[in-house]
């Protein structure tokens, strides 16, 4: 299996794994209080 095609692979899986989870939580959204993206590290 060639690289591209592995990758091809792996962002396929992803995109029905993302798509799964919308499904599953439609409203989910960050709980942590942050002002910066900084703080969240």
């Amino acid at each position: 299996m060639s690289i591209s095609r592995k990758w091809s692979t792996k962002q396929q899986r992803s995109l029905e794994i993302l798509i799964r989870l919308k499904q599953l939580y439609p409203d989910a959204t960050c709980t942590l209080n942050y002002e910066t993206p900084v703080q969240l590290l």
